[in-house]
């Protein structure tokens, strides 16, 4: 029963473990980022911050909810890339594929920034700056080359 229950939802061991090596790439990429421009566009305090938790556990409530989400993004992909075969290149798709994620839910952030308990807090950076939103787009775009890379299992050849 619980195979069965596994193939009627599309979880595969592959695709959750490229979400969760994806989405490692991506705080990678933060931490970097954050380190070079110094500012509080920290995407752990934006997920954890939206729960109720106390502020001392918003970076870890963070990392938790970003984890589910790379798993979901990655899940995402699994089932949209055949889609995206006119994209020569395996890592190009998943780049591609999280670009758009980004772009389509960029706009969500910026209609929440202004109630978030941390940016209200002064805990979290202005995603408004455009510097913040080309952080997003760096991230991003390591998380999907990692999982182009790592999933794209029919365009291994390229």
């Amino acid at each position: 029963m619980g195979a069965s229950w596994r193939g009627a939802v599309g979880l595969d061991g592959d695709v959750i473990r490229s979400g969760l090596i994806a989405g490692a790439g991506f705080l990678v990429s933060m931490a970097i980022d954050l380190a070079i421009v110094k500012n509080k566009a920290d995407d752990l305090v934006l997920l954890g911050g939206l729960t109720p938790l106390p502020e001392r556990h918003w970076r870890l409530a963070g990392a938790v909810m970003h984890f589910v989400n790379s798993v979901i993004v990655a899940l995402a992909f699994d089932r949209l890339r055949s889609h995206l075969s006119w994209i020569g290149n395996r890592q190009l798709r998943g780049l591609f594929f999280l670009q758009i994620e980004n772009l389509l839910l960029y706009p969500l952030l910026l209609l929440i920034e202004p109630l978030h308990p941390a940016r209200r807090a002064g805990k979290l950076a202005n995603f408004r700056d455009p510097v913040v939103f080309l952080q997003e787009i760096f991230r991003h775009a390591i998380f999907g080359l990692v999982l182009g890379t790592l999933l794209d299992r029919e365009g291994a050849e390229n």
